[in-house]
């Protein structure tokens, strides 16, 4: 959920941040043509999380550590927002928060007291992040600040973790804190990015990165805006020794989401920009990754889809977009948008850069003709691709979610339907999947893991289900 998908404020704070260092253009080095498919990447059976009878969640993301824990986290229903009951029974106030050993029990991550104390403090929607030296971090919103949790890891399960320390609040001047981001590296040096909501509260662009440089003990209070940025995902380099940041986003196609948005006469020309820090975030330069078409809606940035970003083991860094084809996208399928503009598809794009984020390669590694809407990406340290996306074949069809491997950026995907008999939505009933995003990721075994949204097990029609998925 962010404020800017389809509300609109109109704020006029100031917010006299300083803009990020540096600008430069880099041309895309390359398209490649999309490969024949591969051997079928194959998966487990879908694994329900959300098992309270009436709080289910959407918008779920996840990482897995170094010792294969999984961590899924997730926005609760919003009729759930106050209060929801984890697996054992405790009252959750936060965003949905699970573990795992093995990919198929989960129960809930340790707090501090067994009555859950840090757990009844609200948050809205959370991201998790992992460093180099066995930490785990979550930041949970509460609109106008987040609350920050960091655990120490020693093993696999439960009980070889354990929550060091949680604070209500991290002190972030910005006046809202919408969909919130977080990556680590290292030991201890984690960015938190924070989505204003527009690009006239925040200075010049949606999202502000703020550094901690003591295992998120401190943030700093005043943000680093990343110019002409709209919807972004961060990731950092964890080779050894090395201090780059990243950031891959969209440009709003130049809206200011105030008194413009995306989409209208105007602004549908979008940019993709990569946000470059080689100094753990203290500076950042700016470079294109690509052009994308903004034409993509009824009035405000709902159909956008969020770039995804990672780095493998030798500081390669990847991208994926979904990028909607000449004429656009709308809401309703098969139907004209209000710039009369019909829906005929999307295609999903993969980008790579061996030059730390200056230059690009693109690759469409779209399987087949349709729809697809919100994807997730993750890269091995050895560079395996995974990828995982919601898609219709047509207007009339419901949506399923898919998901692949591939052994490099110019490999083979070949993607499989985690729950073939259980549609993300109903056919015909929406342009889009669930929510604002998913997520997928690998573990040390080389195994993707996949959470999602889905319409499904509960009678209830306020309740939205969040599944996981190991490959085999």
């Amino acid at each position: 959920m962010s404020f800017g998908r389809g509300s609109r404020r109109s704020r006029r704070l100031g917010f006299g941040l300083v803009a990020v260092a540096g600008a430069a253009t880099a041309v895309l080095s390359g398209v490649l043509a999309p490969t024949t498919a591969g051997s079928a990447t194959a998966f487990g059976p879908p694994v329900h999380l959300t098992t309270d009878a009436v709080c289910g969640g959407y918008e779920p993301g996840l990482i897995v550590d170094r010792f294969n824990n999984v961590v899924v986290t997730a926005h609760k229903d919003n009729h759930c927002l106050a209060a929801g009951t984890d697996p054992n029974g405790t009252v959750r106030s936060q965003s949905w928060l699970w573990t795992s050993s093995n990919g198929r029990t989960f129960g809930d991550m340790p707090g501090l007291t067994k009555l859950g104390v840090d757990r009844a403090d609200f948050g809205d929607e959370g991201d998790l992040a992992k460093d180099d030296a066995n930490h785990l971090y979550f930041v949970d919103t509460k609109v106008v600040d987040n609350s920050f949790t960091r655990w120490k890891t020693s093993g696999n399960g439960a009980a070889k973790i354990t929550e060091q320390f949680t604070s209500p609040a991290m002190g972030t001047v910005q006046p809202v804190d919408d969909r919130p981001w977080i990556t680590a590296h290292g030991n201890g040096v984690v960015q938190y990015l924070g989505n204003e909501g527009d690009k006239v509260t925040g200075g010049g662009g949606r999202y502000l990165s703020y550094m901690s440089y003591d295992g998120g003990t401190t943030f700093a209070h005043k943000g680093t805006v990343l110019p002409d940025s709209g919807w972004c995902r961060p990731a950092a380099d964890h080779r050894p020794r090395t201090h780059f940041i990243y950031a891959v986003c969209t440009n709003d196609s130049g809206a200011d989401s105030t008194t413009t948005n995306e989409g209208q006469a105007g602004y549908r020309n979008g940019t993709l920009w990569s946000y470059v820090s080689s100094d753990d975030g203290r500076t950042f330069k700016r470079y294109r990754v690509d052009g994308y078409n903004g034409n993509d809606n009824t009035g405000n940035d709902r159909n956008i889809q969020w770039p995804m970003v990672a780095v493998d083991g030798k500081g390669v860094v990847y991208a994926l977009f979904i990028n909607n084809d000449t004429t656009g996208h709308c809401v309703n399928c098969g139907l004209p948008n209000a710039s009369g503009v019909t829906i005929t598809g999307n295609h999903l794009l993969l980008y790579r850069s061996t030059d730390h984020g200056h230059s690009w390669q693109k690759r469409e590694i779209t399987p087949r003709k349709g729809f697809y809407h919100y994807s997730s990406m993750d890269v091995t340290p050895g560079g395996q691709v995974g990828v995982s996306y919601y898609s219709a074949k047509d207007a009339k069809s419901p949506w399923y979610v898919y998901a692949g491997v591939a052994s490099s950026f110019t490999g083979a995907f070949s993607f499989t339907s985690l729950a073939p008999k259980q549609p993300v939505l109903a056919a015909g009933s929406n342009s889009s999947g669930l929510g604002d995003l998913f997520q997928c990721a690998f573990g040390p075994d080389r195994k993707l893991n996949v959470t999602w949204e889905a319409n499904g097990a509960s009678a209830n029609p306020l309740k939205t289900d969040i599944y996981f998925a190991r490959q085999r």
